[in-house]
């Protein structure tokens, strides 16, 4: 029996966010199981106005339609953590 604990955390850089104002938002995914994860997928949708949405990740896979980002990991090994 695989045994992975995968978890998500998000983050603004900002609380306060005016209209034309950029804010960052950070993804970690960690996994603190001794197992690794064979895949991991997430998605984010912003709303329909937002703009300039970009991925910037080396470790992701990403793709924006619409207003939806959507990341792929192919794997999160044991003990690790990506942004």
């Amino acid at each position: 029996m695989e045994e992975a604990d995968p978890a998500l955390a998000l983050s603004l850089d900002s609380v306060e966010m005016t209209p034309g104002e950029s804010v960052t938002l950070s993804v970690d995914v960690s996994n603190a199981g001794p197992d690794a994860v064979a895949a991991v997928a997430i998605e984010i949708v912003f709303p329909p106005d937002a703009t300039g949405i970009e991925a910037d990740s080396p470790a992701w896979t990403c793709a924006l339609v619409a207003s939806t980002l959507s990341c792929t990991l192919t794997q999160l090994g044991a003990w690790r953590r990506r942004r």
